[in-house]
C-alpha cells in the first residue's frame, strides 16, 4: 500500500524499514494531483488529521497513530468514511508513569526552587521544606495502561491509592486500587494524578467546581492533555493555593503556554516529554507499524 508520512522525522526508522520489507511504499511529500494515491497516513502527535485534510485523500483506508491519544484525528469522519484507525495504545506506559511518578517527588520535596536557590548563592530553607510520599494517598484519574504502571511504582512508597476510571472493571485489578467516583479521589487525595484521553467526554473534566473539592495543600500531575483540565480554572487554584503546586507535561496551545501560567511560582511545566524517552519513541512507532501489518494480515 502506499503510505503518506507527513512527519517522517517523528517516524522511528526501524518502523519505517518494517513497512518497506512488508512491500509498501512510503511517500514523505505528496504534491497536488497526488492525494488520490495514497491509502495510508502514517503520523506521530502533531499532523491534525481534520474532515478538511482527510477529505483530499478519496482513497484512504488506513490511518496509523504512532502513540495512543487519537485527539488529532477526526474520528467521526472516519467513521463515515470507514476509514480504519490504528494506534499503538500502551506503548509509552513505562516512560508516561516513569513522567508522573518523577513528577510527584519533585513537587513533594521542592527540588526546582531548592536547586535554583543553590545557584543564586543561597542553601537551604525552612520554608521550602518538603514532605514525604509515603503514607499519602494519591488518586489516580485514569486506570488505564499508564495508571496501572504508575500505581505499581507508587506501591513502593506505601501509598493509598485511589482511581477514578469509568471504563475499567476494577474487579479484574490485581493492584490495590480502590475504586473511587472522581469527586472521592478529588476530596480526599494528597496527589492527584491525571493520565486519560481526551475526548468529548473529558474535555475540560477539572473545572472551577471540581477544583474546589480539592484538599488544601494538594498537588496536581497532569500527563494526559492541556484540554482535560480548565486552564482559567487551574491558574486561580494555584493562584489562591487551593493546589499547593501542579506539574503539567500537557497545556493549551502547546508550545506556547498560557504567560499566566509560566508566572505561577508553583508549576513546573515540561514540554510534552513524558512519553519522550529512546525507549518509547521507538516502542510507539514499530508498535504501531506492527499493528498495522497484522491488521492486513487479519482482514
Amino acid at each position: 500500500m502506499k503510505i503518506f508520512l507527513p512527519e517522517p522525522g517523528e517516524i522511528a526508522q526501524i518502523a519505517q524499514d518494517l513497512l518497506r520489507e512488508s512491500g509498501h511504499q512510503l511517500v514523505y511529500e505528496v504534491s497536488e494531483g497526488q492525494s488520490h494515491s495514497i491509502e495510508v497516513i502514517f503520523i506521530r502527535t502533531y499532523t491534525v488529521l481534520s474532515a478538511k485534510y482527510l477529505a483530499q485523500f478519496p482513497n484512504l483506508e488506513v490511518i496509523i497513530r504512532a502513540g495512543t491519544g487519537l485527539d488529532n484525528i477526526d474520528l467521526a469522519y472516519c467513521q463515515t468514511r470507514g476509514i480504519k484507525v490504528i494506534s499503538s495504545p500502551g506503548a509509552n506506559a513505562v516512560s508516561v508513569a516513569e513522567h508522573a511518578l518523577t513528577s510527584i517527588l519533585i513537587l513533594l520535596k521542592n527540588y526546582l526552587k531548592e536547586t535554583d536557590r543553590v545557584k543564586l548563592g543561597a542553601w537551604r530553607d525552612r520554608t521550602l521544606m518538603g514532605s514525604e510520599l509515603s503514607g499519602k494517598t494519591v488518586g489516580l484519574i485514569g486506570c488505564g495502561a499508564v495508571g496501572k504502571k504508575l500505581a505499581n511504582f507508587l506501591l513502593a512508597f506505601s501509598v493509598r491509592l485511589l482511581g477514578y476510571d469509568k471504563y475499567l472493571d476494577f474487579n479484574t485489578l490485581d493492584l490495590p486500587i480502590i475504586k473511587s467516583s472522581l469527586q472521592e479521589v478529588l476530596s480526599q487525595s494528597d496527589v492527584i494524578s491525571i493520565q486519560i484521553p481526551l475526548t468529548t467526554e473529558t474535555n475540560n473534566l477539572i473545572d472551577t467546581p471540581e477544583l474546589a473539592l480539592v484538599k488544601p495543600a494538594s498537588y496536581l500531575v497532569n500527563v494526559s492533555r492541556g484540554e482535560v483540565v480548565n486552564e482559567s480554572a487551574l491558574i486561580h487554584a494555584l493562584g489562591n493555593q487551593k493546589l499547593k503546586g501542579a506539574a503539567l507535561d500537557v497545556v493549551l496551545n502547546e508550545p506556547t503556554p498560557n504567560p499566566k501560567l509560566l508566572a505561577l511560582p508553583n508549576v513546573i511545566i515540561t514540554p510534552h516529554i513524558a512519553g519522550f524517552t529512546d525507549s518509547a519513541d521507538l516502542a510507539i512507532s514499530v508498535v504501531a507499524a506492527q499493528n498495522f501489518i497484522n491488521y492486513l494480515k487479519e482482514k
